[in-house]
Formats: structure tokens, C-alpha cells, sequence
């Protein structure tokens, strides 16, 4: 591997080190996670996690996120399996 690769790999690094560290950023994560929980919580009951029904519904959603391509994902993704 070249120099510059290197170095350009050790950027992104450092740069995804002070992104993640960011108490702006992490703010701001927290408070789209609970917006999150809201509105998922007016869609969802609790009960209805353990159903077989969901448990479908969500396998399915989760290979069709599989075979995306990753420019397809968004946010919304991220937060409903994570």
C-alpha cells in the first residue's frame, strides 16, 4: 500500500474519532434516536415485537436491506436495527 493511501486512511480514522466523539454530534444522535422511539412507539405496541407476524415483517424488511445497495440506506435503517 502507497504512503498516500495511508495517510488518507489515517485521516478518515481520525476524522471518525472526533466525529464519534463530538458531544455536538452525540447530542444530536441522542435526541434523533428518542424522536425516533416516539414515533415508533405511535406505531408499534409493545406485544406486537413478539409476534411471529413481526418477526416476518422483519426478516423481510432486513434482507431487503441486505441486497440494497448502500446509497439506498438511510437513517431510518440504521435506527430501526440497531
Amino acid at each position: 500500500m502507497n504512503q498516500e493511501i495511508v495517510d488518507l486512511q489515517e485521516k478518515l480514522h481520525a476524522f471518525q474519532e472526533q466525529f464519534s466523539d463530538d458531544e455536538e454530534v452525540q447530542s444530536l444522535i441522542l435526541k434523533l434516536r428518542n424522536r425516533f422511539n416516539q414515533l415508533q412507539d405511535k406505531h408499534f405496541s409493545d406485544d406486537v415485537y413478539e409476534t411471529q407476524s413481526f418477526n416476518e415483517m422483519n426478516e423481510g424488511y432486513w434482507s431487503q436491506c441486505r441486497e440494497s445497495d448502500v446509497d439506498e440506506l438511510d437513517i431510518f435503517t440504521f435506527f430501526w436495527f440497531n
